[in-house]
Order: structure tokens, then sequence, then C-alpha cells
């Protein structure tokens, strides 16, 4: 097939379509950032308590949480994006890799350190819901154990209890559980947000 910009377009467009209709039928809005994508994941976990049976006895609610663990791979995967367009680098807008509105934004624009750290936040976020789908669907296996020994829980597990329970405050991530925080590699010493005076850390 030869590849011209109409025939380009019309695959960018089939594609985007695609995305659109996937993202409804999991009921997710057009557009979301990385909290809600995290929240919603929860939610459909904790609305769909036997995600491991569904895949024989209830395959509709199977297929949605495959399509979640989909878009969760794809967030996962552009969740850190550095600004990459030089000042001049007109060439980009010519071809049709970017838009006019994209290369103005990006004149003169570098990622700063503060930016990337919300984007590694972000993706430590779509990581953990990412996992805690794949516990459900799993039963388990392989769960990534938010404490030490045979009595620890999962994350998910945890979460959904403070759910449960009442004490899971709108907008609270994990990493605003102590008790989760602190097996947390990004929390420990040596990680990015590593803070001594930190909770976790007083006896």
């Amino acid at each position: 097939m030869k590849l011209n910009r109409k025939t380009l377009r019309r695959m960018i467009l089939k594609e985007i379509k695609l995305m659109t209709e996937t993202q409804k039928s999991v009921g997710l809005p057009h557009e979301y950032d990385a909290k809600q994508l995290y929240h919603h994941v929860l939610r459909f976990i904790s609305e769909h308590p036997n995600l491991r049976a569904s895949g024989r006895d209830d395959p509709a609610t199977y297929e949605k949480a495959r399509l979640l663990q989909r878009i969760l791979d794809n967030a996962v995967r552009d969740a850190v994006q550095h600004s990459t367009y030089r000042r001049g680098d007109i060439h980009g807008v010519m071809s049709g890799d970017i838009s006019h509105e994209e290369y103005e934004k990006s004149i003169g624009h570098n990622t700063t350190p503060e930016e990337t750290e919300a984007m590694l936040d972000d993706q430590d976020l779509l990581k953990l819901a990412r996992r805690a789908l794949d516990d459900a669907l799993t039963g388990g296996w392989n769960r990534y154990r938010t404490g030490r020994g045979p009595g620890s829980s999962a994350i998910s597990d945890k979460m959904r209890s403070l759910a449960q329970s009442g004490q899971l405050k709108p907008g609270m991530i994990p990493s605003d559980v102590p008790e989760l925080r602190r097996n947390m590699p990004a929390y420990q010493p040596g990680g990015r947000h590593y803070d001594p005076d930190d909770i976790i850390w007083k006896k």
C-alpha cells in the first residue's frame, strides 16, 4: 500500500476513533489524567470483585478488564514525555509530524526537573493501578506485596478496605497511606521521595 499524506491521515483518524470507542466502552471520558484513570481502575476492581472468574462467567466484564489493561499499558509507556523540538525546527511541521500549535508551544521550552518528577509520579500511580488490575484478574499470582511475611496484603486489598471503611478520601493514593508508603522504593532511603522526617520512619 502506498503511504501518502491522505492515507496516513485516514489511518490516524481510524486509530483515534478506535481508541475513543475503547475508552467509552470501559466508562472513561474522552480526556482524563493519570489520577482519574487510577481511581477509575480501582473503582472498576471494587465493583467487580470476581474478575478472575469473569472470563468464564461474565465475558463482557472480562473483556472490559482486558481493555483497561491495554489502556494502562499505553498510559504507563507514554507517561514520561520530554520536549524534543528545537527552536527553528520547522521540518516537523512541514512533514506533518507535529502541528503548528505543538511547535509554537515547544519553542524555547526544555522539560524542567519538576515536570519530569510529576510525570514519574503519574507513571508510578499508573503502575500501581496496572498491578492491582493484574492481581484481580490472576487472583494474586506474582502479587506485589505491601508488607513482609505471610500476613502481608496487597496494595489493592488495602485501598479496597480503606474505601469500604470510609477512610479513603477523594484523591487519596497509596503513597498517602503510611503503611503502604513505607514499602515503596521511591520513599525508602535513596529513593526519589525519601524524607527521614516522614512518619513512616518514626517508631
